[in-house]
């Protein structure tokens, strides 16, 4: 009996050292976004939505311009949760793209 105990608790001991070494971190890769002052306007012929933070679900079609204000710089996705055909913009102003359907977005300091 006294064996058999042994037994389990040595086996549950080299299971969980074992469980532990395979064990990882996981990190974001040491992205470290920063809030931006400011804001991005996507800008249709029909309407303007604005965006003062990164959103990874938005459907904005027709896209004429894209307008950054303030402090801020980001990136345009055609893709839900920043996927697919993508369009950075490094500098506040206003800015023609090719992304005409917008899906996600990412807002940055620049």
């Amino acid at each position: 009996m006294l064996k058999v105990f042994l037994t389990v608790v040595l086996l549950s001991t080299v299971r969980g050292t074992s469980l532990r070494r395979r064990r990882s971190v996981i990190n974001d890769g040491g992205h470290v976004e920063t809030e931006c002052v400011g804001n991005l306007r996507l800008v249709t012929n029909a309407k303007t939505e604005t965006f003062s933070t990164s959103m990874s679900r938005v459907l904005v079609r027709d896209i004429a311009r894209v307008v950054v204000e303030g402090s801020c710089c980001g990136v345009i996705y055609s893709g839900v949760n920043y996927r697919g055909r993508s369009h950075s913009i490094n500098q506040p102003g206003e800015f023609l793209t090719r992304v005409r359907k917008v899906k996600s977005l990412v807002l940055r300091r620049c």
